[in-house]
């Protein structure tokens, strides 16, 4: 797997898809996706801005989704890297997934975003009331928010890489109960950006 990034690069996980439904076992969990709904401008007036700006910002644009992780740390996720698939798009974002050693039937995957109209946490904050679980939070300095549609599984992380670039990792734990069911999509996200160069 060629990588277009720096050699240590990284992983992610989870396939976000646009609905908010309960997981399948077999499929990546259903959450709300990276591609924010429209927000009408009025005249020359910007659109008014929800999430805060992201103080040093990366870029994941140019790279396929399957190649922003290292063979070395899918391992370390649980994931096996001969079995990456890329998926089509949901909206703009572009997808991956993987899967995993240790559960086959639920695999992981990312969803990234390298151009939003709007700052792409932004999407998510304007349906946070839709949301069953919704929590800002932080991934290395970066605006993130713990969104998902259900409280049965998992957690999935939405992390701000650039104001309108992000990525949304996580995992699909279908019939498994965890300590901390965000530690891995956390860790996920953390590789990603300690991996992507800065915004030029």
């Amino acid at each position: 797997m060629t990588s277009r990034i720096r050699p240590y690069v990284v992983v992610a996980t989870v396939l976000m898809l646009a609905a908010c439904a309960a997981p399948v076992r077999g499929t990546p969990a259903s959450v709300p996706a990276l591609s924010p709904p429209g927000v009408p401008v009025s005249g020359d007036k910007p659109p008014p801005r929800y999430t805060p700006a992201v103080r040093s910002p990366l870029d994941a644009r140019g790279i396929p989704p399957c190649d922003l992780l290292t063979e070395r740390q899918l391992i370390e996720l649980n994931l096996l890297p001969a079995t990456a698939k890329p998926g089509g798009t949901e909206g703009a974002a572009q997808t991956c997934t993987w899967t995993s050693s240790v559960d086959p039937a639920n695999p992981g995957g990312l969803q990234v975003r390298t151009e939003s109209p709007i700052p792409v946490l932004d999407g998510l904050f304007i349906v946070r009331d839709s949301l069953a679980v919704f929590e800002p939070t932080e991934v290395s300095g970066h605006p993130a928010y713990r969104a998902d549609g259900t409280t049965l599984t998992g957690c999935r992380i939405y992390t701000a890489i650039a104001d309108y670039q992000g990525v949304a990792t996580g995992t699909n734990p279908a019939g498994r109960k965890l300590a901390d069911p965000c530690a891995g999509a956390r860790r996920m996200a953390e590789m990603i950006l300690s991996n992507l160069p800065p915004l030029r």
